[in-house]
């Protein structure tokens, strides 16, 4: 099910009234003056409000012409500002704010590369049309692509959608974001702990159900490495691009090493053990979770795997 958000910058709207519109979330700018970016007063009412909050970087909307350097410096101030704000290290789009040409491709490329090489690989976004959201997700970065330099086209595998500028909304002047996930990056509030009861001699850590969504994104696939015992960073590495066989899957990073987690089920069901999530591999999956062997990796074959690992199992 679609989930509605806002982003905003100076135009502050009610966040009560924001909610009861219906809205999940806001999107919010790290840095920026006079009331853009983010301050601790807003993050709290944005929390006493239930809204969700997701993070974007942008400075001049064109620093990714710096290429790596610049991404390196973009990400040390993100960071620096999230660490000033109280929140948590996670995902950060970073802005791509005007036409990006394919020529300009590997600005890109070296510009997102120097920001994970300082938060992460799966902390680093970016905010921008259809052709450089479309190129990043081959490259396994987050996306949230705008309408704005499109055409029509939305790119496959985007964690959130922007489609209206300059709405008026709760008092303020807001743009519309759409997202069919239920994690598409947005800060996770860290709870404040209880007074721990007397320990028991033993006890069992509860572990958080997913969201049976269809949409295999970072806790899904943290969720699939737990239970079969591999490295646990939310991401499928390695994998080939293969035309569309994985329209769900929206934690995936390119390349051609495959993926100890594929490595593992492969195992579990007497494939061949090279790490790649191919049509065959798709298939032998969908056979053991009791669905439509198709090879497609879609809604049906990811909710079956949710309600698997929600049991604890694969």
């Amino acid at each position: 099910m679609a989930s509605e958000l806002i982003d905003y910058a100076w135009g502050h709207p009610d966040l009560a009234q924001v909610k009861a519109s219906g809205r999940a979330g806001v999107i919010r700018y790290l840095t920026g003056s006079g009331g853009k970016a983010l301050s601790k007063d807003e993050i709290a009412r944005i929390k006493t409000a239930g809204l969700t909050l997701t993070l974007v970087y942008e400075t001049t909307g064109t620093t990714v012409k710096g290429g790596r350097q610049a991404g390196v410096s973009d990400a040390a101030a993100a960071r620096g500002a999230m660490t000033a704000l109280g929140l948590p290290a996670g995902l950060v789009y970073f802005a791509v704010d005007y036409d990006m040409q394919p020529g300009e491709y590997a600005l890109l490329d070296a510009y997102l590369d120097g920001a994970a090489s300082v938060i992460g690989k799966t902390h680093t976004g970016v905010y921008a049309g259809y052709g450089p959201c479309a190129h990043a997700i081959g490259r396994g970065y987050a996306a949230w692509q705008t309408y704005a330099w499109s055409h029509g086209r939305i790119a496959q595998g985007i964690r959130l959608y922007q489609y209206k500028n300059g709405q008026r909304l709760a008092g303020g002047e807001v743009d519309f974001v759409r997202t069919s996930l239920a994690d598409y990056g947005q800060v996770a509030w860290q709870q404040t702990p209880a007074v721990p009861a007397a320990p028991a001699a033993k006890t069992t850590a509860a572990v958080a159900r997913l969201v049976v969504d269809g949409s295999a994104g970072p806790a899904t696939i943290r969720r699939w490495q737990q239970v079969m015992g591999t490295t646990i960073d939310g991401v499928i590495s390695g994998q080939i691009n293969n035309g569309g066989a994985r329209p769900n899957l929206y934690s995936v990073q390119y390349g051609k090493d495959g993926s100890n987690l594929i490595r593992a089920v492969q195992r579990r069901l007497g494939l061949k053990a090279d790490g790649l999530m191919g049509p065959a591999t798709i298939k032998a999956i969908q056979k053991h979770l009791g669905v439509t062997a198709d090879g497609s990796f879609g809604p049906a074959t990811v909710k079956a795997l949710q309600n698997r690992l929600n049991a604890g199992r694969f």
